[in-house]
């Protein structure tokens, strides 16, 4: 019995009650949770340290702070923990939580008073109740005051072995009093501060977890909903885990939400997380007694200081944003002193993180939480003069030699893009315009095209709005860097007005990546998809492990048009949807436009014709607004492609005929193509037959000179079933046979697909007809 037998002694029998100093074997630890994935470095870590309480020289008890942000699981894992290390510790493991509305297993409903029943007892006093009647105390013999019930805990844990966990601590100032002082016991302590007060007076081993990487978010998401043939696949998992932060709590709060529900269920409620409502959706009902993601955060808000609860509110109306002890003492109208005071508290009780440029930054779910608590505290007035008064100080010669160092501009380029434009609310002044200057010149100095253009779009919408002269300027500048240098599908600036931007800077490396996103967007419309599918992800790996965030939306929607063309399209659905939001956090207009394209184009192959209609829609007013003809036409055939799927065949005639001409003026070939394509379809559908077969001809000819492969197998599967309705089932099979040759060489089995459907028919009417057909294409 490890030499306990003298203190397992039976209850006395006059009493009935165990004498005083009995000691009870118990383990009130709650169950484990199924599914804990993602964290076995921790384990490691904190396994590690609490096996040096056996080692020669011990210090005394080991003491593991957990700490971390709300939601991320720190009592799972410190149960998970306990549960993994229980046979170490054979004298007890026991649970208390501060939380006054947990389950607090051990305690029951005995008073925990030492005399007559009183006002409810602190958190501290309880949880020394709790702990005492663990070890098997009678509950008469509990003592009234917290440093006896402290003492005598200590004593009772000398020479013992027994694990505790003491969840949600608070603060580390009354922690000391539920620490043994000797013996081979351990302690986990989980805490959303980091705890410093007590690692500065304890010898504390810190174990901070974060969200968790995103295939163990995978997996959490892949347990809880099990695996069939009709459920999500996996780009779906990984956005949904990228919709839930990687936070478990709100991992499994989807999961419990769409465990055993059908698909319709699945891709309704996905596309309720992809809205700007996020927290709501991964909140639980009160009523189910379930943990309340929402709830958590409200716990850590109101915890916060006055001060610090105002700088979280403010730092959450520019999106993406980064801050600094500089830009957080604008907004609060402060001095730095205080600025960085409740920085630091913020990340120290895990609401903001440091970026690896130095930058504090709110986490996605957190920052909902915080706007929508501006919303209730803060009145518009107050929110309008802190995005001013930042905005003024990014226009002052200290801001301008701030910004001078590469550095700084990745600290604070997505907070001055957020305050030209900022949640496309119109501007009330000319200040964004101003500031919209001011970026494009440091965005240029220092290579950041993309961010350049960003501004730059920024700047012309709201200088139109304010019909500001100065939109000339942008628009200039923005048509001029449609003809120079290209990165990929976003254009270089060069030197215009007074928006003077220069070549990509950078070196060697970001030269080759310009070189690899020129021949990964010419793959997409001339190249083999599998290979292209290769080169695109080995980009945004690459800018992923570089930490360059701009090219994040393009890199994704390219890789979502390459799965829908292979076929995959709820996968390319899912990445599109993650471009969008890269995009938003990025506040780049153009990428926004073109993810918003590419979703239609999706959505109108799910035969989902409301959501493509309306993607193509604000995809043609965000082209329109920033000037771009050609975005606009591309865009025009999307929802012209809508109206003929939906049978609105008149006005798809308009939308093609408009995006035709535009086409045609621009000299673009894609857009002819694909403007040609949709004619070619509408006039079969209106069951006119010629012009059908005049524009199905243009179409694939101009492809096929123009090396658009993608599309000439498109367009060569078009002429070929209106040959066949034109009743020319020979020159139908020859066609189809042309366009199967390029889908095989392209990998487009999207296409592909659409083409073998109508095989038998042609098949069929090629055995009915009794004369062989001309070989010309298009005769």
């Amino acid at each position: 019995m490890n030499g306990n037998s003298d203190l397992l002694r039976p209850p006395g029998p006059e009493t009935g009650r165990a004498a005083p100093t009995a000691w009870l074997v118990s383990c009130t630890l709650p169950r484990e949770h199924d599914h804990l994935v993602g964290r076995r470095p921790e384990t490691e870590d904190a396994a590690a340290s609490m096996a040096t309480v056996w080692g020669e020289g011990s210090s005394g008890p080991s003491v593991i702070a957990v700490t971390g942000p709300p939601g991320v699981g720190k009592t799972a894992f410190a149960v998970h923990l306990a549960h993994r290390q229980r046979g170490r510790f054979p004298d007890g493991q026991w649970f208390t939580t501060s939380d006054d509305h947990a389950d607090t297993a051990g305690a029951g409903d005995v008073e925990l008073t030492g005399g007559p029943p009183t006002t409810t007892a602190s958190p501290v006093d309880r949880m020394l109740a709790e702990l005492l009647l663990s070890s098997g105390l009678a509950p008469e013999h509990l003592p009234d005051t917290r440093a006896a019930r402290s003492a005598l805990l200590r004593a009772r844990l000398t020479d013992r072995q027994v694990l505790i966990i003491i969840d949600a601590a608070g603060t580390a100032h009354h922690l000391a009093a539920l620490l043994p002082g000797a013996g081979r016991s351990a302690v986990i302590i989980t805490s959303r501060s980091n705890l410093s007060g007590l690692a500065m007076r304890h010898d504390v081993h810190t174990i901070t977890l974060g969200p968790i990487p995103p295939p163990a978010a995978v997996e959490l998401l892949e347990r809880m909903l099990g695996r069939s043939a009709d459920g999500p696949s996996t780009a779906e998992l990984i956005e949904l885990a990228e919709l839930c932060d990687h936070l478990p709590l709100a991992l499994r709060i989807v999961g419990a939400q769409l465990r055993g529900r059908a698909p319709q269920f699945r891709d309704s409620f996905l596309a309720r997380l992809r809205s700007d409502h996020l927290l709501a959706r991964v909140s639980t009902d009160p009523a189910d007694g379930a943990v309340s993601l929402e709830a958590t955060l409200h716990s850590s808000y109101t915890a916060l200081s006055d001060t610090t609860r105002r700088l979280f509110r403010l730092m959450a109306l520019l999106p993406g944003g980064g801050f600094t002890v500089e830009t957080a003492a604008v907004l609060l109208e402060s001095a730095q002193l205080q600025a960085a005071g409740a920085l630091d508290e913020l990340t120290r009780l895990h609401l903001a993180t440091e970026s690896d440029c130095g930058a504090i930054e709110l986490p996605e779910l957190f920052r909902q939480f915080a706007a929508h608590r501006s919303t209730e505290v803060d009145t518009a007035a107050d929110r309008r003069a802190a995005l001013d008064r930042l905005t003024r100080w990014y226009l002052t010669p200290a801001a301008d030699i701030r910004l001078r160092s590469p550095a700084e501009i990745r600290r604070h380029r997505t907070t001055i893009l957020a305050l030209i434009h900022p949640d496309g609310a119109p501007p009330s002044s000319p200040l964004p315009v101003d500031l919209a200057e001011v970026a494009c010149r440091i965005f240029s100095g220092h290579g950041h095209d993309i961010d350049w253009r960003a501004a730059a779009s920024h700047g012309l919408r709201a200088a139109r709005e304010l019909s500001d002269h100065r939109w000339l300027v942008f628009s200039a500048a923005l048509t001029a860097a449609e003809r120079v240098l290209k990165l990929g599908p976003i254009a270089v600036p060069v030197d215009r007005h007074t928006l003077a931007v220069s070549a990509p800077a950078g070196g060697s490396e970001r030269r080759v990546l310009a070189d690899e996103r020129d021949v990964a967007s010419v793959d997409e419309l001339t190249g083999d998809l599998h290979h292209a599918l290769e080169r695109a992800t080995t980009i945004d790996d690459a800018d992923r492990t570089a930490r360059r965030d701009e090219y994040e939306p393009d890199n994704l929607t390219r890789i979502g048009r390459i799965l829908i063309g292979l076929d995959r399209l709820a996968d390319g659905q899912a990445f599109h949807h993650r471009a969008l939001r890269a995009a938003r956090r990025n506040h780049n207009l153009y990428a926004g436009a073109g993810v918003h394209l590419d979703l239609a184009i999706a959505y109108l192959l799910s035969h989902r014709f409301a959501e493509a209609e309306q993607h193509a829609e604000t995809a043609r007013a965000l082209f329109s607004s920033l000037g771009d003809d050609l975005g606009h036409a591309r865009a025009t055939v999307a929802l012209g492609d809508t109206y003929r799927a939906a049978r609105r065949l008149e006005a798809a005639e308009r939308l093609h005929e408009s995006a035709l001409r535009r086409g045609r003026r621009l000299d673009n070939a894609r857009v002819v193509v694909e403007a040609s394509i949709g004619l070619a379809l509408t006039y079969r559908y209106l069951d006119d037959r010629g012009r059908a077969l005049v524009h199905g001809t243009e179409s694939a000819l101009l492809a096929g000179n123009t090396g658009l492969r993608l599309l000439e197998g498109k367009a060569l599967g078009v002429l070929a079933v209106n040959n066949l309705f034109a009743r020319r089932p020979r020159r139908s099979k020859e066609l189809i046979d042309q366009a199967l040759s390029v889908h095989e060489e392209t990998g487009h089995e999207l296409e592909k697909s659409c083409v073998l459907r109508w095989l038998p028919a042609v098949d069929e009417a090629v055995d009915a007809s009794p004369h062989p057909g001309v070989s010309a294409i298009g005769k």
